[in-house]
């Protein structure tokens, strides 16, 4: 089981051993400050439209989509749900607020440490590793850090200045903030490597079980990348421009990206190397670790397009998938 504060709702995931995974269904209530007359109002996502909850009626918005209790629309269905960030938004990274990436920065972490930062980072690399310059806030993480992993002593701030003592990861020295108030620190010398910051594994996981429910809508059509042979299909609209991608370019709408990025994370975590992918606020950010030694590289920034939809992976070799 899974709850959301932000998004007021509950999901469930029970499995049984079938390999398509696990029965899910969520709970959501929308705000009572929506625009229209769902306002208020539960609504029920579950993937079995013929199997509704025997103790209340159910009422279809769209295939999997349900009120719970008996409603009839005053309005066209477009007009009365709230927007799609707030109707369908997977706020999956979970670094506290004040330590998520600002405008400019990315992830950084020093190999298996366990620990996340955001900072800018330089063009240049250092022997492929990334020279990050960190914000206050983050350089006081950065000391702390140091601090639970050698004492008190390995890092202290004196005045504005960053002092650390020789230890497993550096030499003595201090590092003053520079012309930005940014703190090089370890900048061309620690193994500084890009990264995501901390995901919710389990809202993921709950995702993907529920991913074999995902059907074509007007427009679209299923695509997948057949990198294991057991790999799901994504329905989204194609794009012309094909890039590298042998089906065009898919355009997914907001609760199947939300279920992509979940499985590029879990493609990840078996494969490394993967691209793997995270959400800063309405924009995923799709980092390629191989690609991330190189001078100058930065994840790609996938935005929501005017009508709601991303565009993910356009040099991905998607290809059609069988309904």
């Amino acid at each position: 089981m899974h709850t959301d504060e932000s998004e007021d709702s509950v999901t469930v995931s029970i499995s049984v051993g079938d390999p398509r995974g696990a029965f899910t269904f969520t709970i959501r209530r929308v705000p009572d400050d929506a625009d229209g007359d769902l306002a208020g109002r539960l609504v029920m996502h579950t993937p079995y439209a013929g199997e509704p909850m025997p103790h209340a009626a159910l009422t279809v918005l769209h295939e999997g989509t349900h009120v719970v209790g008996t409603y009839a629309p005053t309005r066209r269905l477009h007009s009365v749900l709230p927007p799609p960030e707030r109707l369908w938004r997977f706020p999956m990274n979970t670094a506290p607020a004040g330590d998520r990436a600002q405008s400019g920065e990315v992830y950084v972490t020093v190999a298996d440490s366990g620990v996340v930062f955001p900072a800018v980072i330089e063009y240049k690399r250092w022997n492929g590793f990334a020279r990050p310059r960190f914000s206050r806030e983050a350089a006081e993480a950065v000391v702390a850090w140091l601090t639970d992993c050698h004492g008190a002593s390995a890092a202290a701030f004196d005045g504005e200045a960053v002092a650390i003592t020789e230890t497993a990861v550096c030499r003595a020295e201090c590092i003053e903030p520079g012309a930005d108030g940014r703190y090089p620190i370890g900048a061309g010398g620690w193994e500084w490597e890009l990264t995501t910051p901390a995901v919710d594994v389990a809202a993921e996981q709950a995702l993907l079980a529920g991913a074999y429910r995902l059907a074509p809508e007007a427009g679209e059509v299923l695509v997948k990348i057949n990198a294991t042979g057991s790999d799901p299909g994504f329905p989204a609209q194609v794009d012309p421009v094909s890039g590298w991608s042998r089906s065009g370019t898919p355009r997914f709408r907001p609760d199947v990206a939300g279920v992509v990025v979940a499985w590029l994370n879990a493609c990840g975590r078996q494969h490394a190397g993967a691209t793997v992918a995270y959400w800063e606020d309405s924009t995923i950010m799709l980092l390629d670790p191989l690609a991330a030694i190189q001078d100058g590289y930065v994840p790609t920034q996938v935005v929501r397009e005017a009508d709601g939809r991303y565009a993910i992976g356009a040099d991905f070799e998607w290809e059609r998938a069988k309904s």
